[in-house]
């Protein structure tokens, strides 16, 4: 494994045949070069535990990369398919439940004052306000 950082991370839905691409960026931290990385398929027969194909940090400066990354598929249309909501969503949620119990209160409170009325209509009993 290469000494290189990953500083950068881009994702796009291309639009033809509905496919996500990904690209990752690097610097070298000695030469300052900045690379891009392709994914190369090898075989591999060996016992052991297959190696990442690409390492962030969940600290530092890595981190906003691969918060960049899930807010990117998140973005995309791409959610976990077991995931609670984000803390954001969940308020969201919550404040508009709590616009629409205040709407069902007022419009209850206004029907309940006025007097209901049921009166003989051209098709049978109705009941007016």
């Amino acid at each position: 494994m290469s000494n290189e950082i990953i500083d950068r991370i881009g994702t796009q839905v291309e639009d033809y045949g509905g496919y996500l691409s990904v690209a990752i960026f690097s610097q070298d931290p000695d030469s300052g070069v900045r690379k891009v990385a392709k994914l190369v398929f090898e075989e591999w027969n060996d016992t052991r535990p297959v190696p990442p194909t690409f390492s962030l940090s969940l600290t530092g400066s890595q981190q906003r990369i691969a918060q960049k990354l899930v807010n990117d598929l998140w973005e995309l249309g791409i959610r976990a398919t077991q995931a609670n909501g984000s803390a954001g969503q969940l308020a969201a949620v919550n404040d508009h439940l709590v616009d629409m119990k205040q709407i069902t209160n007022r419009l209850l409170n206004e029907v309940c004052r006025k007097e209901v009325v049921t009166v003989n209509g051209p098709s049978g009993p109705m009941l007016r306000v």
